[in-house]
């Protein structure tokens, strides 16, 4: 596939908030996020070329950006990331009712507690992607998704009880 700059432009646009996701999740600052933001749409734009519709673009992107977002906190753990329990600034987060906004806020927090590719895959659950989905941006099988899933989901009510918080 050529690579046409402004369909690549439009295509990431018209996925921003699969990347903001990811960046708020696997950084805290802004300008942490800042840079992963853009290093993200950087390894998008140099495997542009090779996107062979063989999946949603939103499956490729997902997978391209977890990748990039594992790899930029493997070069980055001595920065201030999630690893040093430091939590996001949720204010860009929109305030359709504020409680709703706090348990988001809390959800959030709760999700940074968990290792890397955990919160990967409960992002992708929680954007109400299919196991089948989930186990191809993450490379493993549905079943793994299944009882991973679980296991998560056990994880945050854990957390949760600590800060009392029902979920």
């Amino acid at each position: 596939m050529q690579k046409d700059k402004n369909e690549f432009i439009s295509r990431v646009n018209d996925n921003r908030d699969i990347i903001q996701k990811i960046c708020r999740i696997y950084c805290s600052g802004a300008c942490n996020q800042q840079d992963l933001s853009q290093e993200i749409v950087y390894q998008l734009w140099k495997s542009y070329g090779s996107f062979r519709n063989e999946s949603a673009l939103s499956t490729w992107i997902y997978r391209v950006a977890l990748n990039t977002a594992f790899q930029f906190i493997r070069n980055n753990k001595k920065q201030a990331l999630h690893d040093s329990g430091e939590y996001n600034d949720y204010s860009q987060l929109p305030e359709d009712e504020t409680e709703q906004h706090d348990l988001t806020k809390i959800l959030y927090e709760l999700i940074n507690r968990l290792k890397a590719f955990d919160k990967a895959l409960i992002l992708l659950w929680l954007e109400k992607k299919s196991y089948r989905d989930i186990s191809r941006i993450l490379g493993i099988s549905e079943k793994n998704v299944s009882v991973k899933l679980t296991r998560i989901k056990d994880e945050l009510k854990r957390f949760a009880a600590t800060v009392d918080v029902e979920l």
